[in-house]
């Protein structure tokens, strides 16, 4: 009787050990993610303990469905969250012979969204502010291209300065190309890119001027390029005198020419963040003078010819008056046969 009882309470001993190693494995347990929030269609990986040495016949699930793994070992398990999960709460869980883990929460993220770039146009080293969402806690990338699409040879990186999730700030490229752009940003969550259009600000440039020569007092327009959209800290100089600025854009900058300009060669330029443009040259003129009237007397009907100087190349007007001074009820215009610099009829 000894004896027996004596394999009795052998057999009770490897029982007891069978189940308590089995009880050890059967309860997978996550206790962090790599990730939160994540994209959907981005790889994850859970941490945690019981998950198995090998993936077998585990699986790994979000939101009830299975994902691919990418790599599995006891203390940990990567996959591919399913590109079709919705964006908001979600759980992932884990799988194997032994039991299922815990749900685990975390949030899944649509792709980031460019909401503004400040300024929407800036020179090579100048920092732009580009506001948004799902730009992620995690740092991501900033690139521009030139063309239809992006390629190995047209992608210039931009240095980033801050990242937050609705706002990166960034710098333009010392060697960034002048003109229209695309700028697209990839969030660090990997959950795809967005684009939008920018401009990289060179040098301005003056192509023409509206009146040359014009007169000291009167207002004028340069026409170019590169100006920037609005006024802002850009200056409009006038043989090296500032001078007041009336109307602003990225391709005209209309001004008051100073009546204290000396009568002769001119140049006006224009000087924005990015530059300064060619200075261009004009003429400025005095008031016209008449030197002769002939006749000097003619019947209502009659031609007269007015000679003299500074009348412009553009026509004008004539008109003549009685008694102090004009005004309204004894002005009278003359019709204009022809008109130049020197002459009028």
């Amino acid at each position: 009787m000894r004896f027996f009882s004596h394999k009795v309470g052998v057999v009770v001993f490897f029982v007891v050990l069978i189940a308590s190693q089995l009880s050890a494995q059967s309860a997978p347990l996550i206790q962090r993610i790599d990730f939160d929030p994540r994209g959907a269609g981005a790889s994850s990986c859970v941490f945690g303990s019981g998950f198995g040495a090998a993936h077998d016949s585990s699986l790994i699930g979000v939101n009830g469905v299975q994902a691919a793994v990418n790599n599995w070992s006891d203390g940990q398990v990567c996959y591919t969250i399913p590109s079709s999960t919705s964006v908001g709460a979600a759980t992932v869980q884990v799988t194997t012979s032994t039991g299922a883990s815990n749900v685990f929460s975390f949030t899944v993220i649509g792709p980031p969204t460019i909401g503004s770039i400040t300024p929407s146009a800036a020179a090579p080293g100048a920092q732009v502010i580009i506001a948004g969402t799902n730009f992620g806690p995690n740092q991501g990338s900033v690139h521009l291209w030139v063309g239809n699409s992006p390629n190995f040879s047209n992608i210039l990186y931009l240095s980033v300065v801050s990242w937050s999730d609705t706002q990166a700030v960034v710098t333009i490229p010392a060697n960034a190309p002048v003109g229209a752009v695309t700028l697209e940003i990839a969030n660090g969550l990997s959950t795809g890119t967005t684009m939008k259009n920018f401009s990289v600000a060179g040098p301005p440039v003056i192509q023409r001027v509206d009146f040359d020569p014009r007169g000291a007092g009167a207002n004028g327009c340069v026409f170019g390029a590169g100006f920037g959209a609005t006024h802002g800290s850009s200056t409009v100089v006038i043989n090296g005198a500032q001078v007041t600025a009336i109307n602003w854009s990225d391709g005209q900058v209309c001004y008051t020419i100073p009546s204290s300009t000396a009568v002769g060669a001119a140049t006006v330029q224009v000087t924005t963040p990015a530059g300064a443009t060619n200075a261009f040259s004009f003429t400025v003129i005095g008031p016209p003078a008449i030197s002769s009237i002939t006749p000097n007397a003619a019947a209502p009907g009659a031609q007269v010819t007015i000679a003299g100087t500074n009348f412009g190349p553009n026509q004008g007007s004539v008109h003549l008056w009685v008694g102090n001074s004009p005004n309204f009820s004894n002005i009278l215009y003359l019709s204009v046969v022809s008109w130049s610099d020197t002459q009028v009829v």
